[in-house]
């Protein structure tokens, strides 16, 4: 089988696996299916049947920091609803409201939603919103609003993704559900540090 895709390559063999087609027209082998009344992300499908282990490879390929946080990135958010492509999200907002895609361009371009930007994509984390509006989360709302002040989507996305202390090393995303509060006032503490 050969590799059609160096950035499939670089991602998932730091697992030890490559996806042929894993980032082919908007989706992301790591990311399940998990609305009901959407259709399945043929990419998705895809690259996760395509996925197969390349342990000679890792030796090989130097990934970039960035790419490497990415993949440690997927699967702690899979239970939320994964990470998903500017354009998966607008096609989501556009079925669940008339003026949804618009808005949410509107909501991207002020930084009031969580979105960055990864290999020419702009990809947003999906637990920000509610899966049957598509409008953003409340508690998450509260904590993008601290953390906008300090940082950028990229750098959000990833405080939501990695253990905190203040949360006992728990990981933020896991605490929007169960203790919401303890997760913003990480986001305070946090606020309050970098700004001295």
């Amino acid at each position: 089988m050969s590799i059609q895709s160096s950035i499939a390559c670089r991602i998932l063999v730091a697992h030890g696996k490559v996806a042929v087609k894993a980032f082919g027209r908007g989706g992301c082998a790591a990311l399940p299916h998990l609305d009901t009344e959407d259709p399945p992300r043929p990419a998705v499908e895809t690259a996760q049947k395509t996925l197969q282990p390349v342990p000679h490879l890792k030796r090989h390929v130097a990934l970039d920091p960035r790419d490497r946080a990415f993949v440690a990135m997927l699967p702690v958010f899979r239970a939320t609803g994964g990470l998903a492509t500017g354009e998966e999200v607008g096609e989501k907002s556009a079925r669940r409201q008339h003026d949804g895609l618009s808005r949410l361009a509107r909501k991207v371009a002020a930084g009031e939603v969580i979105s960055f930007d990864w290999q020419g994509k702009l990809w947003l984390p999906m637990f920000q919103f509610n899966h049957e509006t598509m409008e953003m989360n409340e508690g998450t709302r509260q904590i993008v609003c601290e953390l906008t002040r300090i940082m950028d989507g990229w750098e959000i996305t990833q405080w939501f993704a990695t253990p905190h202390a203040a949360l006992r090393n728990a990981i933020p995303v896991d605490m929007l559900i169960a203790q919401p509060e303890a997760a913003l006032n990480a986001a305070r503490l946090d606020r309050f540090v970098a700004q001295g």
